[in-house]
């Protein structure tokens, strides 16, 4: 989903963009590597022959564990290409970009945080051959070796609503469609969206605040849903996942993207990955169901107000109870997301959150995901 942002703003302001999917290409083919990893798509080897020449060449790393992989992947595109700008962005390379230059000096710079605004601002400068230094939220190696260069943090992008749709045309979505994948519940041909950037909240174990900042950025329900039937037309979507970090902050913003939803009687089925519940309750989550939404993951993450309090998350575990077992009574698939061993957990939290899991089983909650911390 963000390449393929990327990818729109890049044509949109004007330049020749090709967008390599190395997993959806070559979705059914996978290679073990050293003996013990499983790596899904397309072999270097087959890339070679794919990728095309290009002044520009950019990588996205959203995971750390996927660091050592985007690395080699890095260095053997730089043998192909030795004269073209590589640049790397997401979630990884925003946390940690001078690591990231000096584990792969093949890699020339990194995008920091949200993209599509610095990355079009990056090929211009390219273009011209003006300095790096003229492009905020960059790191880059200096000419000396060895000293980083970073430019002033790039503010966010406030007019989410004129950011152009993904270039899902660019990729090979209809390998994804046609075998209903998704990374989350199965319910046909799901197509990913945002409906909102950015998170308000604070809690220190996520990356938000490094990625993105605190700001949390609604598009109109109107442009939602436009974006939801342009999908079901052209692509006979039957299902959307949304990808926002934060869907719902508050009441009205939810309300009116379902009421929009009914209002042009869309029969489709929607999700929602990642949910506080602040801002709902019954009344709201029947008219979610009503509208199409069908699975919410509610993030508990510990049965321990202390454990919360640590981690500045003030989410009430009693509240998050009451809304799942209102939503599996509506009929709802709800699954909560738990993370032990955050920084203030002792024996007693742990058993408060192993009890609070075996409570919520008997309210009907299906799956519960665990993570260590």
């Amino acid at each position: 989903l963000g390449i393929a942002y990327i990818g729109a703003a890049a044509r949109e302001a004007g330049h020749r963009v090709d967008i390599v999917d190395m997993c959806g290409e070559d979705i059914t083919r996978t290679e073990i590597l050293r003996g013990r990893y499983v790596a899904y798509g397309m072999s270097f080897s087959a890339l070679g022959n794919r990728i095309k020449p290009s002044e520009v060449i950019g990588f996205t790393c959203m995971f750390s564990q996927d660091w050592v992989f985007h690395r080699e992947l890095i260095r053997y595109v730089r043998k192909l290409y030795p004269e073209s700008t590589l640049v790397a962005g997401g979630e990884h390379v925003s946390s940690l970009p001078e690591y990231c230059l000096s584990d792969c000096r093949e890699l020339d710079i990194c995008v920091i945080g949200e993209g599509e605004e610095v990355f079009v601002k990056l090929l211009d400068v390219l273009e011209k051959k003006g300095p790096l230094s003229d492009v905020p939220g960059l790191v880059y190696r200096s000419d000396k070796g060895g000293v980083y260069h970073s430019t002033p943090r790039a503010g966010r992008i406030r007019e989410i609503d004129k950011i152009p749709l993904p270039a899902w045309d660019l990729t090979p979505l209809e390998n994804y469609l046609s075998r209903e994948l998704n990374y989350h519940i199965r319910r046909g041909r799901t197509i990913p969206m945002l409906a909102t950037r950015g998170c308000p909240y604070r809690c220190t174990f996520c990356s938000n605040s490094n990625m993105w900042g605190n700001p949390w950025i609604a598009r109109d329900p109107e442009l939602v849903v436009d974006e939801m039937e342009y999908y079901i037309e052209r692509y006979k979507a039957t299902n959307f996942v949304f990808s926002d970090l934060t869907a719902v902050v508050n009441r009205e913003g939810i309300v009116n993207l379902c009421n929009e939803v009914l209002n042009r009687r869309i029969d489709r089925t929607w999700q929602l990955p990642t949910l506080r519940t602040e801002a709902i309750d019954s009344d709201v989550l029947k008219l979610m169901y009503r509208a199409g939404c069908r699975e919410l993951d509610v993030a508990i993450e510990s049965g321990s107000k202390d454990v919360l309090e640590s981690v500045h998350k003030r989410n009430n575990p009693e509240k998050m109870v009451l809304l799942i077992k209102n939503g599996v009574g509506i009929g709802m698939n709800l699954s909560s997301n738990i993370i032990l061993g955050l920084p203030e957990e002792g024996i007693g939290e742990f058993f408060r959150t192993y009890w609070l899991v075996i409570r919520l089983a008997f309210t009907g909650l299906q799956e519960v995901n665990v993570f260590p911390f």
